[in-house]
């Protein structure tokens, strides 16, 4: 017996494209609110696994692997669904990365109005970067095309962050109450901890999301929160916002975690 897993709720299980083991199951904390308004795949949690071939003689095993994207979705199921619909001919706004991170832009930072600075830094047709410009603020948005290498396929968010900010490793899965430490360039402003889950959407806490920032530029602190099913993929944003009328410059951090 190599793997095994019990309970999943209407599970599912599958080979993907890039030869990985994707387990599914019903994400049953989802209101009928949220269930509504959800494309079918969404309302799932996937896990993703990949075969680790064993060393000196020990036996092989599977080992839980993250999924790099972490916008528009947060797994390799979703996204290969994703490319099979723009390949059928459905338009979707992921076949653009600066459409791409600035979506991301307005559905994670609640960011209300672009900047027509924003631009693609460079695009190799795998990768690619764009610069996005809000007050105070420049982030740098890596996107690659993740499931389908070709000119028709679609980009995924990897990885957002501006300049003079960096958080600590994180365990993996992450736990309740869920630490978090780093660095920002200002010890000006108000620095904030979000957690999304596998929807990205926002996860309710059970306490004030405001990290405590010291003097020398590191901050910390602790989120408290509820109902979310474990061993879902999520996204966790460090915001640090100077005060009104200061000229320093803000800090963003988008990563993923894996929710436990």
């Amino acid at each position: 017996l190599l793997f095994k897993q019990q309970g999943l709720v209407q599970g599912t299980v599958g080979i993907s494209q890039a030869n990985t083991l994707i387990l599914g199951e019903r994400d049953t904390t989802l209101s009928p609110e949220a269930t509504a308004i959800l494309q079918p795949m969404q309302q799932n949690i996937y896990q993703e696994y990949r075969w680790q071939a064993g060393q000196n003689g020990q036996q092989g095993t599977f080992v839980h692997v993250l999924f790099p994207g972490l916008y528009p979705v947060t797994s390799r199921s979703e996204a290969e669904t994703l490319q099979q619909q723009a390949n059928a001919g459905q338009q979707l706004l992921w076949t653009d990365p600066q459409k791409t991170a600035e979506q991301m832009a307005k559905d994670l930072l609640q960011w209300q109005t672009l900047d027509s600075g924003d631009s693609v830094l460079d695009n190799d047709g795998t990768t690619a970067h764009v610069l996005l410009i809000h007050p105070n603020l420049h982030i740098i948005v890596t996107l690659s095309r993740l499931i389908q290498h070709d000119t028709h396929g679609l980009w995924f968010v990897t990885k957002a962050q501006s300049q003079g900010i960096t958080l600590n490793s994180l365990s993996v899965p992450v736990s309740t109450p869920l630490a978090v430490q780093g660095s920002i360039s200002t010890h000006d402003g108000s620095a904030t901890a979000t957690l999304f889950d596998h929807t990205l959407t926002r996860v309710s806490s059970l306490n004030t999301t405001g990290l405590a920032v010291q003097a020398d530029g590191t901050y910390s602190g602790s989120i408290y929160y509820t109902g979310v099913q474990l061993n879902q993929q999520g996204v966790l944003l460090i915001e640090n916002m100077p005060p009104d009328g200061v000229s320093e410059s803000a800090q963003v951090l988008l990563t993923s975690v894996v929710i436990g």
